[in-house]
C-alpha cells in the first residue's frame, strides 16, 4: 500500500514541477509583452505628436541641399532629389 501512495505522491510532485515551470514561462512571456506594449505606446505617442504638428502646419522647414547631401530623409520627392538642377 505504501508503494502506491509514494507513486501517486511522486506523480503529483512531477505535475507540480511541470506546472511551476509552465507558470514561470508564461510570466516571463507576459513581462516581455508588457515591455513591448509600453515601447509601442511611447512610439505611438511620438507619432501622434508629429501628425498633430503636421496638421497644424508647424512642421520644421524643408532641409537645405547641404542637409540632403548628408543622406538625411527629406520631404522632397524622389525625382526632385535626383534632378535638382
Amino acid at each position: 500500500m505504501l508503494g502506491a501512495s509514494n507513486a501517486r505522491m511522486n506523480e503529483l510532485e512531477a505535475e507540480n514541477s511541470r506546472l511551476r515551470a509552465e507558470l514561470l514561462a508564461q510570466t516571463q512571456r507576459a513581462d516581455a509583452l508588457l515591455t513591448m506594449n509600453a515601447k509601442l505606446r511611447r512610439e505611438n505617442t511620438t507619432l501622434v505628436c508629429q501628425v498633430s504638428q503636421m496638421a497644424r502646419g508647424s512642421v520644421p522647414p524643408a532641409l537645405t541641399l547641404n542637409e540632403m547631401a548628408t543622406n538625411r530623409i527629406t520631404g522632397v520627392g524622389a525625382l526632385q532629389r535626383l534632378c535638382w538642377n
